[in-house]
């Protein structure tokens, strides 16, 4: 076991624990006095529980952190029955923390800001969960800006969690990173509900890193959430580090799109996205180098142009990203793989309307076909780019032929898959790669994710 950061006491109590087979104590709560006591003597494996009701103004901070396998809990009596409200927050300031079963909802009193998320994991955090919780309409006071969940810390998770009606401008979700160290959080299982456009940048769900720290990785996991009509602005998840993975996830009816704006060797892989002809919505945007794009269903999207495509190569500016972070790096060196788009007014888009091409791009194996609009946008002629075993049909091909694109009919089945469009060909291993079918993946609904007690699955191991 590694000790360092740990307290001396926390060990000691969590050695004392495991010797004498105890699994630590349910400590009941009723009221902000009574749950600031608890938190001030918690022990490693000990359980705090809110009662029912309302619970207003109440800040639990947690500094007193659990060891690996003996957390620290704060939960509710009865999941979802605790409700947090008026300035009410959570901070995360210890490792090997749990929080779970708690909602925050109405007309918040928080002031908003950096420091103001609703739920933060300061930079004492590691290892430490948020699970089976809700926050509905928790908006800072006077529509001021804020994030309602700052990730800071290293290797915590936020899961099977639901996020409703978040009005202000905000990113909802952000990790707050260190450049100088590797993050490893996992996001995973959550449902995202609607959001309405905002003024401006800042209508994210999901925000991995700044500008700044573009240069190095993160390594946080995306995984097996469910996104629906979040039309915030366009970028629904907005990568600004390296090496992240964004897999999995389901998105209907978006009028935003999975961004890798900063940062180089990101995966988008195996998302399953479903435009439905709603006006805005788009795929994957792309800047930067090393990415891998591969194994994502795409379907009825409808943007063009320079932000439009199911699948976005960006052009980049001719300047030095370490003297100007906030410019964009043309996307380089990136595999864009066995991917099958449908029903896309624009499939592939090579370039846009910055000076430096798309360098060194591999369009391998994809299966591109609609009977609207261009199936391979080449906004800029020196894009460079090599084609193997892509299958496309429908309409205009957008470039001159070439080696590597075949031109026919894949004869696609319609039919749909966890009650949502799809399009089946008898062949899925060839072009395109339909993990969405035959029961390998499925697109998410809303009793895969979100907390048991809004209809969401109780096996919150998963």
């Amino acid at each position: 076991m590694n000790l360092r950061g740990y307290p001396l006491i926390a060990f000691v109590l969590a050695l004392l624990s495991w010797a004498t087979g105890a699994r630590g104590g349910e400590i009941p709560v009723a009221t902000p006095a009574e749950l600031q006591r608890a938190l001030d003597n918690v022990n490693p494996a000990d359980t705090i529980l809110l009662a029912d009701g309302d619970w207003n103004d109440a800040t639990i901070r947690v500094t007193r952190g659990g060891v690996a396998d003996l957390p620290v809990t704060i939960g509710a009596q009865t999941p979802g029955k605790a409700v947090l409200r008026g300035s009410s927050r959570v901070l995360f300031d210890a490792p090997h923390v749990v929080v779970r079963g708690l909602l925050f909802k109405g007309a918040s009193k928080r002031a908003g800001g950096v420091r103001g998320a609703a739920v933060e994991f300061t930079e004492k955090s590691a290892n430490c969960r948020l699970t089976q919780c809700a926050i509905d309409g928790y908006d800072a006071a006077g529509g001021a800006r804020d994030n309602w969940v700052n990730i800071w810390g290293s290797e915590n998770r936020v899961d099977h969690c639901a996020f409703l009606n978040k009005h202000n401008v905000g990113e909802l979700l952000r990790v707050r990173r260190d450049e100088d160290k590797l993050d490893k959080h996992r996001i995973d299982h959550n449902y995202f509900g609607p959001r309405k456009p905002v003024t401006g940048n800042g209508g994210e769900q999901i925000q991995i890193g700044l500008k700044e720290q573009q240069f190095t990785d993160s390594k946080t996991i995306v995984e097996y959430n469910l996104f629906e009509e979040c039309d915030g602005e366009i970028e629904l998840i907005s990568v600004k580090s390296g090496g992240n993975h964004i897999r999995y996830n389901t998105m209907l009816r978006c009028a935003s799109r999975i961004t890798l704006r900063h940062g180089s060797g990101s995966h988008v892989e195996g998302n399953y996205i479903v435009g439905d002809r709603k006006p805005g919505t788009g795929g994957i945007r792309v800047y930067g180098a090393k990415h891998t794009i591969a194994k994502n269903f795409i379907i009825g999207t409808e943007g063009e142009g320079d932000q439009g495509g199911a699948i976005n190569l960006h052009s980049g500016d001719d300047a030095d990203p370490r003297q100007s972070p906030a410019i964009g790096v043309a996307a380089q060196d990136c595999v864009v793989g066995h991917n099958t788009l449908v029903d896309n007014r624009t499939g592939i888009v090579l370039g846009s309307g910055k000076k430096l091409p798309p360098k060194g791009i591999d369009i391998l194996a994809n299966l591109i076909v609609s009977d609207r609009g261009t199936l391979v946008l080449l906004q800029v002629k020196d894009a460079t780019f090599v084609t193997e075993e892509n299958v496309m049909f429908g309409g205009e091909l957008g470039i001159p032929p070439r080696e590597g694109i075949t031109v026919r009919d894949p004869k696609l089945k319609q039919t749909t898959v966890n009650g949502y469009p799809y399009a089946q060909r008898p062949d899925p291993f060839s072009s395109g790669e339909q993990l969405y079918a035959f029961g390998r993946l499925k697109p998410l609904r809303r009793s895969d994710v979100g907390p048991a007690c809004m209809g969401g699955p109780a096996d919150e191991t998963k």
